[in-house]
């Protein structure tokens, strides 16, 4: 409803949008992305999108995906950490957040009658 509203205002429409890896899509597995679309959409206000600063994830529609993983193994003695752990059973190391993994938020949008791109990190 929200959407047939924006068109017929040739006002802000969400045409996609996903949440989750910043890879290209060859390199990406097949849940590493969310499609967020009909999410955005429900929150399309008078041709505003209105979310708030928290974290996406956060957000209805958005879950935590693969592209939020932390690292696999300890930077500090290579040693593989066990899946849901967040200190290495070695030698103890926290686990750190892997940065290349950091979950993006990608848009394409219409706006009088102009279709936009934009990536939100």
């Amino acid at each position: 409803r929200r959407k047939a509203e924006e068109e017929a205002r040739n006002a802000l429409v969400i045409l996609s949008a996903s949440y989750g890896s910043a890879q290209p899509a060859v390199q990406r597995q097949p849940d590493d992305v969310l499609d967020v679309t009909d999410s955005l959409m429900a929150k399309v206000r008078q041709s505003q999108l209105h979310i708030s600063n928290a974290p996406k994830s956060t957000l209805l529609g958005f879950g935590r995906r693969h592209s939020e993983r932390k690292a696999s193994t300890c930077p500090n003695c290579s040693s593989a950490f066990v899946e849901d752990s967040n200190f290495c059973r070695r030698c103890g190391e926290e686990r750190p957040q892997d940065p290349s993994l950091a979950p993006v938020l990608q848009i394409r949008y219409r706006f009088g009658g102009v279709e936009y791109s934009r990536t939100f990190g």
